[in-house]
């Protein structure tokens, strides 16, 4: 079947200055928005929906010339792009840095459910002043960028710092005047330049060795039960005899490939399927903590106040 296309994202470019935008997803099988601001030549996009089966693959050509921070949160998809990327793998905790202008870019998402995903496209001599200007340790990138030649950074591990996880997860906390609202978002394109920017300038971690087809697998087997579970999930040792691992095996191989821990994604799953269930309404937030495995309430209010920066209450407000 071959891959649907969506209008062309160089649209984009042409949004109302500060002024956010929903798009509704012209993806069958998926319920869900993209939205969408404009400020000072960059566009920020968030991409939100749930997936009931797999959508059939996209596409677009990558129109502008611009580089784009991608960072992965929740789904998991392959992404193609001509002479640059095959089949790259993009796990929740994945992130990047891609400049290829004018190239076929094709998605292919893996698996069901709830799938987000924060793209940031810089156009190229606003990036290109940034580096120059605040890390020239990059020139490699600045030299491809004047140059024209494609390049991609990859994160050198799967897995958000907190303070760039709490960064995307604040991005739509602008503050109500439209001046304000160009403000607010020219600052949360900075920080988040600045914060992918120290990592790629920070020593890596120690390389593992890569995980095999069959283990991968197994893993993703474990990621899907406890997707199912996640009211009472099973325990480490209960979940890796299940899918024939070892304990450390599990623990070790499921943060390689996801970038957390497996109480770590629990938890952050739970918290987002909590969000979808206050935004349907019908159900009060007692009911959902304990609905979602939380014995107290007030752990409940907790967790979502620091995964979301504000309460579940404030949320339905």
């Amino acid at each position: 079947m071959e891959p649907a296309s969506p209008p062309p994202f160089a649209a984009g470019f042409c949004l109302p200055e500060g002024q956010e935008q929903h798009v509704v997803l012209p993806l069958a099988g998926c319920q869900g928005t993209a939205r969408v601001v404009a400020v000072g030549g960059v566009v920020l996009n968030e991409t939100r929906f749930v997936a009931e089966h797999p959508p059939t693959p996209w596409q677009h050509v990558n129109e502008r010339p611009v580089v784009e921070l991608s960072f992965m949160l929740a789904g998991t998809l392959r992404q193609s792009q001509t002479g640059l990327l095959h089949e790259q793998l993009y796990a929740p905790g994945y992130h990047n840095w891609v400049f290829n202008p004018q190239s076929l870019e094709q998605n292919h998402l893996l698996g069901t459910g709830q799938f987000r995903l924060v793209t940031v496209q810089v156009p190229v001599a606003r990036m290109v002043s940034l580096l120059t200007d605040y890390v020239p340790e990059l020139a490699d990138m600045t030299e491809h960028l004047t140059q024209g030649f494609p390049f991609v950074r990859h994160a050198s591990a799967l897995g958000l710092p907190p303070r760039l996880r709490y960064q995307l997860d604040t991005l739509w906390h602008s503050p109500e005047p439209l001046g304000l609202k160009r403000l607010h978002y020219e600052a949360v394109v900075l920080e988040l330049v600045a914060q992918q920017a120290a990592l790629w300038l920070a020593p890596g971690p120690t390389t593992l060795p890569p995980l095999g087809a069959p283990e991968r697998d197994k893993l993703y087997y474990a990621r899907a039960l406890l997707l199912r579970q996640l009211s009472e999930p099973p325990s480490a040792a209960a979940l890796a005899r299940q899918c024939q691992l070892n304990e450390f095996s599990l623990k070790r191989g499921f943060r390689q490939l996801f970038g957390t821990s497996v109480g770590g994604f629990v938890q952050t799953q739970r918290l987002e399927e909590a969000r979808h269930l206050l935004l349907g309404g019908g159900q009060t937030v007692a009911e959902i903590a304990y609905q979602l495995g939380y014995a107290h309430p007030q752990h409940f209010h907790r967790a979502f106040k620091k995964q979301f920066g504000c309460t579940p209450k404030q949320l339905t407000r």
